[in-house]
């Protein structure tokens, strides 16, 4: 990804000690044959051109190339035709070089003790080397306020709005949680969904959604319309922005969503796999060990004017950078986009 290297192994019990040794040897004596090498880079360069007919994946392409204009996230972490025709086994086996035990995050799940946990982690990384440290740097977002189009004849237009996030260390985060799942982030039960889909019709879908990277907190809008709609939609998506710092939210509101966001915990908890992704994210998060009993009482403890506070510090409907993939009507403050950067 932008931010990290990682990989998941999921294996019988009776199976882990072969498949432990296999995974120390991929990591610390990886052959990079050219065959391999050549079949992931063709199978990577036809994902690419096949995505090339996708307006939401132009529209997310060309958000990166924007809001972090200048810096490395702008890049597209899928490659490119040309960087991809340019990568050679030489270059995988310097990159390998920069991962180091002193960078690693490990979560496991399963049929396994912790005493025979931490041997089997001791044979597979203690053979990788110590390596420099990447340091994180807050970045602030480009071209904010401006409204991009990349034009497209179909008949829907793309479109995907970002402005500053928050941070998950932040004091006012689960006032910040809350506040986009009522706003947002809640599916049909959203203000989003409910007064732009159910009300108006001029949507299949919409929501908005937190990302955190190392050095940058985004939050993100994202739909598509009519080509006919396509201002009318900018402005419900700005008003909504106004309402939820202007007018407190509802009790009922308030309640729905701590009890939907308390209650589901559990059910994203019923798998292996899903449990060792959670406690990977508490780690990459910096939270502690008994996060999971302290959750509850964290959303609990939140009010409503700490929803509404959090609204009109975050939430600035001036400040979207939006970029529209196709073809609307009513748009001509738009700035043109036209070429997609970094694709060949």
């Amino acid at each position: 990804s932008r931010d990290h290297f990682g990989g998941t192994l999921k294996t019988l019990t009776k199976n882990k000690d072969t498949a432990f040794d296999l995974l120390k040897l991929a990591l610390i004596k990886p052959r990079f044959d050219e065959e391999p090498v050549s079949r992931m880079r063709d199978a990577n360069q036809s994902r690419i051109r096949s995505s090339m007919s996708n307006p939401r994946w132009i529209a997310a392409r060309l958000q990166n190339d924007i809001i972090f204009e200048g810096h490395p996230y702008a890049l597209n972490s899928g490659g490119t035709l040309g960087s991809l025709e340019n990568i050679s086994a030489n270059d995988l086996r310097t990159f390998h070089k920069t991962l180091g035990k002193n960078n690693l995050i490990i979560s496991v799940a399963g049929d396994i003790t912790a005493e025979e946990l931490s041997s089997a982690l001791d044979k597979i990384f203690n053979s990788l080397p110590e390596t420099q440290k990447k340091l994180s740097k807050d970045i602030e977002l480009t071209n904010a306020a401006n409204l991009y189009l990349y034009e497209k004849d179909i008949p829907q237009t793309v479109i995907e709005m970002s402005h500053k996030g928050i941070r998950r260390n932040d004091d006012d985060f689960y006032a910040a949680y809350i506040m986009n799942f009522i706003l947002g982030e809640s599916g049909f039960g959203s203000r989003l969904m409910e007064e732009i889909r159910e009300k108006r019709g001029l949507t299949y879908g919409i929501y908005s959604y937190f990302r955190e990277y190392e050095d940058a907190a985004v939050m993100h809008v994202s739909t598509s319309t009519a080509n006919e709609t396509v201002s009318e939609m900018l402005d419900l998506i700005k008003d909504e922005w106004r309402k939820i710092k202007d007018k407190p939210v509802s009790e009922k509101e308030l309640e729905d969503a701590k009890s939907y966001l308390i209650g589901s915990l559990p059910l994203s908890l019923t798998s292996t796999n899903s449990i060792a992704k959670t406690l990977l994210d508490m780690q990459l998060d910096g939270l502690d060990i008994d996060y999971l009993d302290k959750r509850k009482d964290y959303l609990n403890k939140i009010k409503i004017e700490d929803v509404q506070n959090i609204a009109q510090k975050l939430l600035d409907e001036k400040s979207f950078t939006t970029i529209m993939v196709g073809k609307p009507s009513g748009t001509d403050e738009a700035i043109t986009v036209t070429q997609l950067p970094n694709v060949e």
